[in-house]
């Protein structure tokens, strides 16, 4: 996968603002971004990822930032993430980092009072950025 590419960038970025209401389609994405589903596919494809990679990553950093800016309990968490069971959304998280939810938070907690970052792995891939490029209507 490029780091860098600007498609992988954009449907991250569109798939995030998709997540504030609900579970990213790639449909939808391939909508905002103005092509097909199928094109959307193959261009990724080409790239070496996949939608749902993608819609992952999103959907974990959004997880990460309810669970390290909120006290909201888990169960609200995976309820805000659009998941129907606390089961489905902790089985997620920790195939995400390796953790739990509560020992993620915990964790998170205690390194950012030493100033550390509770990640064990090195930085998110572009796709979790924000792209520059000016999104398109999200509720069309």
């Amino acid at each position: 996968m490029v780091a860098n590419d600007e498609l992988i960038v954009s449907v991250g970025a569109a798939a995030s603002r998709r997540l504030l209401r609900a579970r990213p389609t790639l449909t939808a994405v391939a909508r905002d971004l103005g092509m097909s589903a199928r094109s959307l596919q193959r261009c990724l494809e080409a790239r070496g990822t996949s939608f749902r990679e993608i819609a992952d990553g999103a959907l974990r950093d959004r997880a990460e930032a309810l669970l390290r800016a909120t006290d909201h309990p888990l169960t609200e968490v995976g309820f805000l993430l659009g998941f129907s069971e606390q089961s489905a959304f902790t089985r997620s998280f920790k195939r995400w980092t390796g953790m739990s939810p509560g020992a993620w938070r915990r964790t998170s907690a205690t390194e950012a009072a030493l100033g550390r970052s509770a990640r064990r792995e090195g930085p998110r891939p572009a796709c979790a950025r924000v792209v520059a490029r000016g999104p398109r209507d999200v509720d069309a």
